[in-house]
């Protein structure tokens, strides 16, 4: 991989020096010199400038070189490369990196200024040579084997053709001999069918003719057509025909890795502005596809006027191990000059700003139309903000909640405001627990400034179980009481248990006796409990055992107890019987003491517990 490169009069590039990652990014202006990076190592690995052009002297060599009257005019390419593992010295001093020169004169390339050698790791600029290799070629060889790519800005056919070609070359690096018999047996298929046509030919030249292909069947692959769902490559939009371009490199470089020579063989790209044709959206894919080929240790130089592909390093995870380096490209009196920057800097220095600033006037404008709604959800925030800041009573179902409502009007009228009776829609004593450990959870960090809650829950089994699970997940509020459970239990229920009927502790053993047959008089409010249902287990064998009369002992049951003991509340019933509670008339519901018993059992425990005085 290379490490560093220095380019010495080439072009616009007087003597400019960089240092590199697994991808380089290339970014400025239009005739900044970003290319000219990617045709000085395309010069230095394959003798050529731009694509198919080969190096010309008098064309490429800096106009504005500061040769002294003494000194030859020569270009100078100069790279600090570091060997894979398997390639570094084993003494002391870990050699991992080299240094390699090559010279080019009007005459070409200056076969004697060039130089391959050991970098000196202690010295932080080129040149830095060290120690020459030992006398094996076997580093030598590794470095007349890299393979670089160079992709122009302008992808056309012929380009294509050429890649094609190269994906040939790889191929037959693998799988020569595969290939060659596919071949034989081609011809030998062609040959049969235009028999009578080299028979003809044998008796006229008394000659031995055949039809045979080429030996290279490089220009074969390079007619080949990749096609997508029946249409060929070279008829598709330039921007699809680009996004191709690194799966055929990947396939050339994963064709020399398995080849038949047992040598490593790196690939380095050299492509200039990928985003050209690309659509917006596709240009992320394409990123993601030149990360992929980084991973799999193609290092890759790019040039590009795209925010997409030069915020390329912000979208690198850290464990990936690929990292990017970014330089920006100026051209200053005719002469191109390299430095790193920021995504701000390029971002302006590249005229994006000028670019978006339409966008962002039309943002502006929606923010505008935007902001009177904004202003009534804030106030509906705020509203339910103070709503949040209130002590809770977590709650089973709505009619718990009416009917508690109810209380808290009539009787101590003094809460309203004051506390916030709170329920989930799904309505249960698991939910209503939840919920209350939410509150507790996000409370217990709050010091002096928590805000207190009480969970109320039915005295029946499912409220035990809430109320049991719930104790225990907060058994640490030792130190501060944050919420309370409070168990409904209505002293008729509890009488009627006593008794070994199987009642359940719940809001609606405190309805007065209007309510229960107002109930009972709608169609569907109330479900009549089977007979053997209405008694405890323990009060079923005492009946067995001694002979007892169930309909002696409901038949002692009056009023209220008499329905508590015999019917349900359906849940059309619990809606039903709260509504008739909520339009009872104030004064009468005070005059005639209905849920008195539940004010004095779970209100006055509340607001002891609020610390609310009347």
């Amino acid at each position: 991989m290379i490490r560093k490169i220095r380019i010495r009069n080439f072009r616009s590039i007087v003597d400019q020096t960089i240092s590199t990652e697994e991808i380089s990014i290339l970014v400025g202006n239009n005739d900044a010199g970003k290319s000219n990076v990617l045709r000085a190592l395309n010069l230095f690995f394959n003798g050529e400038t731009d694509h198919n052009q080969k190096f010309d002297f008098e064309s490429d060599f800096s106009l504005l070189a500061k040769t002294g009257a003494s000194q030859a005019k020569e270009v100078s390419i100069e790279l600090i490369l570091k060997l894979p593992a398997s390639y570094r010295g084993r003494d002391v001093e870990k050699k991992d990196q080299v240094y390699w020169k090559k010279v080019w004169r009007a005459e070409g390339e200056l076969k004697r200024g060039s130089e391959m050698c050991y970098a000196d790791s202690r010295k932080n600029k080129i040149p830095v040579k060290g120690k020459q290799f030992e006398k094996n070629k076997k580093i030598s060889n590794l470095l007349e084997n890299i393979k670089f790519f160079y992709v122009p800005a302008i992808k056309d056919r012929a380009f294509f053709l050429e890649l094609q070609g190269k994906m040939y070359d790889a191929m037959s690096e693998s799988y020569g001999s595969t290939l060659h018999s596919s071949a034989s047996a081609f011809q030998s298929t062609i040959n049969s069918e235009f028999e009578l046509l080299l028979k003809g030919l044998n008796a006229s030249f008394s000659t031995k003719n055949e039809i045979a292909l080429p030996r290279n069947l490089r220009s074969v692959f390079e007619n080949l057509e990749i096609r997508s769902e029946g249409v060929p490559l070279n008829r598709r939009g330039d921007g699809v025909k680009v996004r191709h371009i690194p799966s055929m490199l990947r396939y050339i470089k994963n064709g020399y890795s398995s080849g038949r020579r047992k040598i490593i063989c790196p690939h380095i790209w050299g492509f200039e502005e990928p985003e050209n044709n690309v659509e917006f959206v596709a240009c992320y894919k394409l990123r993601e596809e030149l990360i992929e080929a980084a991973k799999d240790k193609i290092q890759i130089f790019l040039t590009t006027h795209s925010p997409v592909i030069y915020t390329l390093p912000n979208e690198i995870e850290p464990d990936l191990k690929v990292k990017v380096s970014r330089h920006y490209v100026e051209r200053v009196a005719g002469e191109s000059l390299i430095d790193n920057a920021d995504d701000g800097a390029i971002h302006h220095a590249v005229g994006f700003m000028s670019l978006i600033s339409p966008i962002i006037e039309m943002e502006s404008i929606k923010y505008k139309e935007q902001t009177k709604n904004i202003e009534d959800q804030m106030r509906a925030l705020e509203k339910q903000f103070e709503i949040n800041r209130l002590p809770k009573i977590f709650v089973e179902g709505k009619s718990d909640k009416a009917i508690l409502f109810k209380v808290m009007k009539v009787y101590c009228p003094d809460l309203i405001g004051k506390v916030d009776i709170s329920l989930d829609d799904s309505g249960s004593a698991n939910t209503a627990s939840d919920r209350a450990k939410a509150h507790y959870l996000i409370n217990k960090h709050r010091g002096d400034s928590f805000i207190k809650a009480i969970l109320l829950l039915d005295g029946d089994n499912a409220g035990s179980d809430a109320a049991a699970d719930f104790n225990s997940f907060v058994k640490d509020q030792s130190k501060k009481k944050i919420v309370e459970t409070i168990k409904i239990e209505p002293k008729a229920a509890v009488a009627l248990i006593k008794k070994g009927f199987n009642v359940q502790k719940c809001i609606e053993a405190y309805f007065p006796e209007c309510v229960w047959k107002h109930a009972y008089k709608q169609s569907g409010w109330l479900k009549e409990i089977p007979v053997v249902e209405r008694f405890t287990r323990n009060q079923i064998n005492k009946i067995i055992n001694n002979g007892f009369s169930t309909s002696d002992l409901l038949g002692n049951l009056k009023g209220v107890d008499d329905f508590l003991v015999k019917y349900k509340v359906e849940h059309p019933g619990k809606e039903g019987m709260s509504k008739f509670v909520e339009n009872i008339d104030d004064n009468k519901f005070r005059e005639e003491g209905y849920f008195q018993e539940l004010y004095d059992e779970v209100f006055v425990k509340i607001k002891n517990f609020f610390e609310i005085e009347k």
